[in-house]
């Protein structure tokens, strides 16, 4: 506990993970078009639920497939710098 939080009674506050997203912060979580997440959890790659008539994108599986995916190799990123050799 800080010094603050013992002096005024009150704890410090605390930082909740979210469990779901919604498809458009999942979209923006995974920097990809909302259509590209459709097509993720069409294809059961990407976990989603229905609540009402909301769609809650789960948050593990959005973590699960982003570590998934294959690193970069250098000179495969598009319009990267591409380092020169000293002559």
């Amino acid at each position: 506990m800080t010094d603050q939080a013992k002096t005024s009674g009150t704890s410090p506050p605390l930082s909740v993970e979210p469990l779901a997203l919604s498809p458009k912060d999942a979209a923006a979580f995974l920097s990809i078009s909302p259509r590209a997440l459709s097509d993720l959890i069409a294809d059961d790659v990407i976990l989603a639920k229905k609540h009402g008539t909301r769609t809650l994108v789960s948050v593990n599986s959005l973590k699960a497939y982003f570590h998934g995916l294959p690193k970069s190799v250098p000179g495969s990123i598009p319009n990267a710098p591409q380092s020169r050799g000293q002559s």
